[in-house]
Parts: structure tokens; C-alpha cells; sequence
């Protein structure tokens, strides 16, 4: 088992990390998308197009 583990760690590593970045990402977008006075908001006021 700790064999496995400290084979493969990178791909743990980059797998966290590709995670925390798409994370990240999808908060940035719902932020641009929702909060009240983000200018692509004011763009597309259809809630449902949001």
C-alpha cells in the first residue's frame, strides 16, 4: 500500500491540483455570472441565460 502510495504521488499531486484550479475557476465564473454589480449581469439580465 505505502509502496503505491509513494510511487504514484505526483499523479495525487497534479490531480489535487488540477482540482483546486477548476474550483477556483468555477467560483470566478459564478461570481462574474451572479453577483449584482458584475458588468456580464447587467449584459445578460435573463436570469435563466445565467
Amino acid at each position: 500500500m505505502m509502496q503505491t502510495l509513494r510511487k504514484h504521488y505526483p499523479e495525487y499531486l497534479m490531480e489535487g491540483a488540477g482540482l483546486g484550479i477548476l474550483m477556483i475557476y468555477a467560483a470566478l465564473v459564478t461570481a462574474l455570472l451572479e453577483h449584482p454589480s458584475s458588468p456580464t449581469r447587467q449584459v445578460i439580465a435573463d436570469s435563466i441565460l445565467t
